[in-house]
């Protein structure tokens, strides 16, 4: 799938928490279509605020999934 390639998650951060883990690919965050890491999914990620919480959807081992993340600032 297209979307954003998690290569890491740092231990204790809002990603970590939400069990978002290496190897994910995350498709959808919040309302927005995700297709790639830098422009994608930061620019998504900015519509937000710290503490905010806001559903992901993610491709895992042939499966989506959908979480919910909890933003902290790092």
């Amino acid at each position: 799938p297209q979307g954003a390639y998690i290569a890491e998650v740092i231990e204790g951060s809002g990603a970590d928490r939400a069990g978002i883990r290496a190897g994910d690919i995350i498709t959808k965050f919040g309302e927005d279509i995700v297709s790639e890491l830098e422009d994608g999914l930061g620019e998504a990620i900015e519509k937000y605020n710290p503490g905010d919480a806001v559903k992901v959807t993610l491709w895992r081992d042939g499966e989506t999934m959908e979480l919910t993340v909890t933003l902290s600032v790092s």
